[in-house]
């Protein structure tokens, strides 16, 4: 592991290059490593990665890293992959095709490491397995556990045409269970909704992962800006989590209320970036339903 972070430390500290090239090296890429290099892998050593993996796997995370920033800060535009290459050649392979060339045998055609929307930090690889059959493989880095996500054609089509592996990778996530699961998210729904104390109309979509975990982004199309945010038990209680799960097995076509019901936006003062939290006392929300509900009336 010592040996690919040195080959890490030493191609990435290397200015990218981009334009014409009488132009000056892009600066943007550069990173910077900590002075004192850390002697703490008790989790990382124990993970069966070769030193190309762990090029792989650091890079890809740099790499988010970076394009994260870069959007924040303005430096780039709209998020993009960025290429790191280090000695031997090895670089980011990109890859915009969802149909691949059987050739008599398995082979992995895509992979990436990056932190998935429920938290989970994964190296994500998907495999050929036979004429039109794939499959994703994602391994766990913290605790090592291996999952398995068959690809079908339903979910191969839902996926964009354009950069169809960048969204999968970005959307999967860990239902926890048991037993712990890797799965794509449903789509739970779609709607022009007002979110307090946010004073415009937003685009609100969630996806499901589990009952207890949800992915949802809004989108205001006045500002064109985005807020992301995740329900799980970091911030859902049993309590609320059991509200759903009555809601799911009596009115499932009011779980995206209650889900909403429980949000509150703003408008970070500092930086102009809309935020979703939780509302303080969202236990204490009735559901669809109850008495004194959002849908129950009473009081």
């Amino acid at each position: 592991m010592h040996d690919s972070y040195t080959k890490l430390e030493i191609a990435a500290q290397q200015p990218l290059e981009t334009g014409e090239k009488k132009g000056k090296p892009n600066q943007a890429g550069a990173v910077i490593f900590p002075l004192v290099r850390s002697d703490m892998y008790d989790v990382l050593s124990t993970v069966d990665l070769d030193p190309v993996q762990m090029q792989y796997f650091v890079r890809d995370i740099l790499a988010d890293i970076e394009n994260k920033k870069g959007v924040e800060s303005g430096v780039l535009q709209e998020k993009k992959p960025t290429e790191w290459f280090f000695d031997g050649g090895i670089g980011m392979k990109m890859v915009h095709t969802k149909e691949f060339q059987w050739r008599g045998e398995e082979e992995c055609v895509v992979s990436h490491a990056t932190f998935t929307k429920t938290g989970e930090l994964m190296n994500f690889e998907v495999w050929l397995n036979g004429p039109r059959q794939l499959e994703l493989k994602g391994h766990e880095i913290s605790t090592n556990e291996k999952f398995n996500l068959e690809l079908d054609e339903k979910l191969l089509e839902d996926l964009d045409n354009e950069d169809p592996w960048n969204e999968l990778f970005q959307m999967v996530g860990i239902a926890p269970g048991p037993p712990r699961v890797l799965v794509f998210p449903d789509l739970l729904g779609r709607k022009e909704v007002m979110v307090e104390p946010y004073e415009h109309e937003i685009i609100l979509t969630m996806y499901r992962y589990d009952v207890g975990r949800y992915y949802c982004n809004g989108y205001d199309a006045e500002t064109s800006r985005l807020a992301d945010f995740v329900l799980n038990d970091e911030n859902l209680t049993d309590k609320m989590v059991n509200k759903i799960r009555k809601l799911q097995n009596s009115q499932p076509e009011f779980v995206f209320d209650y889900l909403k019901s429980l949000l509150k936006l703003e408008e970070d003062e500092d930086s102009g970036e809309l935020v979703f939290t939780v509302l303080t006392g969202a236990e204490k929300i009735k559901a669809p339903g109850e008495k004194g509900g959002i849908l129950g009336g009473g009081s």
